[in-house]
């Protein structure tokens, strides 16, 4: 049977601690590798205008109720965020290439013949 002494106690709880740093080092280089950032809402705007020059231009509702925002630049630049559960506002994805476009127009309706 093996007998714990106090070396080797203190060994196997050194180790254990060693290997939880290392397994938090790579979850948060993982994260930090993701691109993802989250902050309030009023933070997230000042920032995507600050340094993109970036402004709300839609908002929209998906199909599972989460609201999505896009923001873009003169220049084209763009970034799309969505809201978390924690209620931060995370960016999703990013671009280049946005152009303003008019709203199309529907066709007006075809008129009945009068009988």
């Amino acid at each position: 049977m093996f007998k714990w002494t106090v070396y080797s106690l203190l060994t196997t709880v050194a180790a254990l601690i060693f290997f939880l740093i290392g397994m938090l080092a790579v979850l948060r280089a993982a994260d930090a590798q993701s691109g993802f950032v989250c902050m309030p809402q009023s933070d997230m705007r000042a920032f995507l205008f600050n340094d993109f020059r970036e402004t709300l231009r839609v908002r929209l509702v998906n199909q599972r109720g989460i609201i999505h925002e896009l923001y873009a630049s003169p220049d084209g630049s763009w970034t799309m965020t969505y809201y978390h559960a924690s209620g931060l506002l995370c960016t999703g994805s990013t671009g280049k290439g946005y152009e303003d476009n008019p709203p199309m127009m529907m066709p007006p309706p075809p008129k009945e013949a009068e009988s």
